[in-house]
């Protein structure tokens, strides 16, 4: 039996390739689930903080449709009560704002209902 040689560089080199032209053809603004989700991570954050809601932590995910995501974050605060940031997405620009229908509830209660968060 012939022995099979790999050249493991070289794999890891093509992968890498592949996933730069990839990530090098996705658009800035565009609605794609990992922009979503960073925009909205951390401008809902941002937006809690000015309701003086102590956030420990707070992690989003967004559905792949890039015509209406939906967005649904979970997160704690310092004192361990449950955050949740829930909506559909319209437009989302350079993580500088998130367009769409946004809630926000803190155990329970509204703390944000808006159409925008960050500078629109």
């Amino acid at each position: 039996m012939g022995r099979i040689r790999r050249n493991w560089g070289v794999g890891v080199a093509g992968a890498a390739m592949v996933m730069a032209t990839v990530a090098a053809c996705d658009p800035v603004d565009g609605l794609s689930s990992s922009n979503v989700s960073v925009s909205t991570d951390q401008l809902a954050t941002k937006a809690l903080k000015q309701e003086h809601v102590q956030v420990q932590w707070l992690s989003c995910s967004a559905t792949e449709d890039r015509k209406d995501p939906k967005v649904d974050c979970v997160g704690r605060t310092n004192d361990q009560r449950k955050i949740s940031v829930k909506g559909d997405v319209t437009r989302q620009s350079n993580l500088k704002c998130v367009q769409g229908h946004l809630t926000a509830l803190v155990e329970g209660r509204t703390v944000f209902d808006v159409h925008g968060l960050g500078a629109c």
